[in-house]
């Protein structure tokens, strides 16, 4: 399913696939003017190729490499002739391409190598300024993009909903609890998400999605110091492995992995305070 949602300046192209059972996850690229925020899963191509674009796309800016995100970066730079950007890790990653496992291309297809240039600190296009704020914990190198004058925020992943209860094997909760708080500093109102686009009220929103983190690895973190197993701290935050997803993503995507994200960097802590001591 291909819908364009209009938002006044900003367009979201909401592109909608996946062959898993149960499962739907739209994912969510902007276009402002000739400006366009992250490109889409390529198993959405056929969509940007019926697009009729109102204006051609000049520039592509990606807040990370994942394939939902970048898949259709190496076909509009071609077909259009555009620039791509992105922090230097995302760069780095899709010069050389990176792994994707089975459900990832069923559910977006991959991504083609691309030579991304790299961001500075601020973009500029036409009347728009763009601040890049680096936001790890999510994937190596994600950015969002803030548009003062306009209240906008461009937040890839970091926002998405306002509990998430799954976790990708590679993500790190404390990275992204900082992140939320570098972005809940900011001034603006809506909030472009990569899966989820909220027009209105987006600092509230990001808010509340912190507060459940921090309550969340708080309560993990408990578990931990009492010296209870990461199965026994499942539990203790009152949460289930969902074994379905799990065996469908190859133990890539699991409730457990967001209680060993806590359990590891609270690991770390006790170490660098032992080698201190």
């Amino acid at each position: 399913m291909f819908e364009v949602l209009n938002f006044g300046k900003v367009d979201c192209l909401k592109i909608s696939r996946s062959r898993l059972p149960l499962v739907q996850i739209p994912v969510c690229m902007y276009r402002i003017e000739g400006l366009l925020v992250d490109s889409g899963p390529s198993n959405g191509r056929k969509y940007l190729r019926n697009y009729s674009w109102p204006k051609k796309p000049e520039v592509l800016l990606l807040t990370h490499y994942h394939e939902d995100h970048s898949g259709n970066a190496g076909y509009l730079k071609g077909k259009f002739n555009l620039r791509a950007f992105g922090h230097p890790l995302t760069s780095k990653i899709l010069d050389k391409g990176f792994p994707i496992l089975p459900y990832e291309k069923i559910m977006f297809g991959p991504a083609d190598l691309i030579h991304v240039d790299l961001l500075g600190d601020t973009f500029d296009y036409g009347h728009y300024t763009f601040y890049v704020i680096e936001t790890p914990g999510h994937a190596p190198g994600h950015v969002c993009f803030f548009e003062p004058k306009r209240g906008w925020l461009f937040a890839g992943d970091m926002y998405v909903a306002e509990k998430i209860k799954i976790w990708r094997r590679t993500e790190n909760l404390a990275e992204q609890i900082m992140s939320l708080k570098k972005l809940c500093s900011l001034n603006f109102d809506a909030l472009w998400c990569g899966h989820n686009p909220q027009p209105k009220s987006g600092p509230q929103l990001l808010r509340k999605k912190l507060e459940y983190f921090e309550w969340f690895y708080g309560r993990v973190s408990e578990a931990y110091s009492k010296g209870l197993s990461r199965q026994e701290a499942l539990r203790y935050v009152r949460l289930k492995e969902r074994i379905l997803l799990k065996l469908l993503t190859f133990n890539d995507v699991s409730v457990s992995h967001m209680i060993s994200s806590v359990y590891e960097t609270e690991r770390r802590k006790e170490d660098v305070t032992k080698a201190v001591l």
